[in-house]
């Protein structure tokens, strides 16, 4: 006789990997979207992403790009100024780099959810550059899942197209795309006179 018992059992362990943030260009916005070159106005930004994980005891970093020569003071973009309308978040700090025309909002956990959507607005003075016609131009907005410092990581959104924003030629100075002066000579050939 031939007795044969099989057993067998599989057991799962460990957790799901984490999906990557998702920025929801449909709820992020910047107003004005349309200002004349050269003027200095006050922007309000607001800026919206999910699958993020807030309950895991470290930051994010939601990250502004505007197109070059825009002029963003940094003394208008505090921390205090920055308000959290959803998601489990506290805002740590601001920071602007003002070479590269970015505004960054770094968000730390406070007691949020995973995953989590987090929605934060804010204001800031930035000129907008002298232009050459008519121009349209997009703002970039990027995660940094874990604040490490760049927006490559597995979970970090890279930054992506969200706003345009319409800067209307003022039709005077050298910008404008009209022909300027370099000099004027007066010749007299009448020595009579």
């Amino acid at each position: 006789m031939i007795l044969s018992v099989f057993a067998g059992s599989i057991a799962f362990s460990g957790s799901v990997a984490a999906a990557p943030a998702s920025i929801d260009t449909d709820n992020s916005s910047i107003t004005p979207a349309t200002v004349d070159e050269g003027s200095t106005n006050t922007y309000s930004f607001t800026l919206n992403a999910s699958e993020l994980n807030t309950s895991q005891g470290s930051d994010q970093i939601f990250s502004v790009n505007l197109p070059d020569n825009f002029t963003i003071y940094s003394s208008s973009v505090t921390a205090g100024g920055v308000t959290v309308n959803e998601g489990g978040v506290g805002v740590s700090s601001t920071s602007v780099d003002s070479a590269n025309s970015v505004i960054n909002v770094t968000l730390n956990d406070n007691a949020g959810s995973d995953p989590d959507t987090v929605n934060i607005s804010f204001s800031a003075d930035i000129t907008a550059p002298e232009v050459s016609g008519d121009t349209t131009v997009n703002a970039r907005f990027g995660v940094d899942y874990n604040a490490t410092g760049d927006f490559s990581e597995t979970n970090d959104a890279g930054y992506e197209n969200f706003q345009q924003i319409a800067i209307t030629d003022s039709g005077v100075g050298p910008q404008s795309g009209s022909p300027e002066l370099v000099s004027a000579i007066h010749y007299d050939n009448d020595p009579s006179s």
